[in-house]
């Protein structure tokens, strides 16, 4: 049985995807496949790169206050046009560059390309020229369409920093080679479970951070409205496509269960509920991975059930 997981984005509170990798393993549900999609690419492309969960729990809380590098420069140059009512050069396309976290996740790996990948990984990002998905794979995988572009032949950190980058937060990743200005794969795929039902798994895990519907409160500065945006972008986008494949949530699969109808569906998708957390709110790492350690620990037995049962 080939086991996959999907997480999704989320900014800091992505972390919350070690601890549950964490409970998973511990449970002896060890992922065969796995893809990610911004903060959610990061613990992917860890993990499928050989990095335990207890080691991306260290460097995460390491190297979590120093990988934001505003781009001051930029910032000054664009506020200077903007007050000499110029706009030809020296534009602003996001507040952080994301040089560092690219780096710091480049040296971790040691320069690892997606090729290298111990498991199947597979990590989104948009081609905000052309609208169409970019998928970074481990693998080479046939190209169907055009509306999708499949690249193997890149560094995990690379493929990482373009899936995080939200559009106004983060600088667009350019890849000159591939004629390529990439942002967020969660514009158009922040639970990218579809390649790994392509890919054959048997079963599919998905941790979706993103907005779900509820209230939520403190939209109040640039970053967490347009991460917000891309949130109920995103939401819409998930809810078509569980429509579509017929998807059980947690709370629809244990309905089923109490009814003894059986549950014959192949992807379950997990929704830990942590909404709390602003996307840049560093200091709440620790409580991040705790959280999604305890939402696993919580429904291990409906994880089972889905996966055994």
């Amino acid at each position: 049985m080939k086991l996959g997981l999907v997480f999704s984005g989320g900014g800091i509170r992505g972390l919350s995807h070690i601890g549950a990798l964490t409970c998973l393993i511990k449970y002896g549900l060890k992922p065969q496949m796995i893809s990610g999609c911004s903060a959610g690419s990061i613990i992917a492309g860890l993990y499928a790169a050989g990095i335990a969960p207890k080691d991306m729990e260290m460097l995460a809380l390491k190297n979590i206050a120093h990988i934001i590098d505003l781009d001051y420069k930029g910032i000054f140059k664009a506020i200077e046009n903007l007050i000499a009512n110029k706009n030809a050069e020296g534009t602003l396309s996001g507040f952080i560059k994301g040089d560092r976290i690219e780096k710091t996740i480049d040296d971790i790996l040691n320069g690892k390309k997606m090729y290298e990948a111990d498991i199947f990984l597979a990590i989104p990002a948009v081609d905000i020229n052309r609208g169409r998905t970019v998928m970074f794979v481990s693998r080479k995988v046939p190209q169907e369409n055009e509306k999708a572009l499949y690249i193997d032949g890149i560094k995990i950190s690379e493929a990482i920093r373009a899936s995080i980058s939200i559009p106004v937060i983060f600088c667009p990743k350019k890849f000159g080679d591939y004629s390529l200005e990439l942002v967020d794969g969660g514009l158009k795929d922040n639970l990218p479970f579809e390649i790994i039902m392509r890919m054959g798994a048997d079963k599919i895990l998905c941790y979706d951070l993103g907005y779900n519907g509820q209230l939520k409160k403190g939209i109040d500065n640039i970053f967490e409205i347009a991460s917000q945006s891309l949130s109920i972008f995103s939401y819409t986008i998930t809810s078509l496509k569980k429509e579509k494949y017929g998807i059980d949530d947690l709370n629809s699969f244990r309905k089923r269960n109490l009814r003894h109808a059986g549950n014959k569906k192949e992807i379950l998708i997990l929704n830990p509920g942590i909404y709390d957390a602003s996307i840049l709110e560093t200091k709440r790492a620790p409580e991040m991975v705790e959280r999604g350690y305890e939402f696993t620990k919580k429904y291990a037995n409906d994880i089972l059930e889905f996966i055994y049962g």
